[in-house]
């Protein structure tokens, strides 16, 4: 680390893995919010 471009290397990494994460956390929270979709939908369709 002893080269100064490091440190913006370091900070370029750190950005792309954050702007990777937040798609894939909100689309893994989709998921498991609407995991049992089709069982509401099924027991909906029964209780009317």
């Amino acid at each position: 680390m002893g080269n100064p471009k490091d440190k913006y290397l370091v900070y370029i990494l750190t950005g792309f893995i954050i702007l990777c994460y937040i798609p894939f956390y909100f689309l893994y929270k989709t998921i498991i919010k609407h995991k049992n979709f089709n069982e509401t939908i099924e027991n909906a369709g029964k209780a009317e």
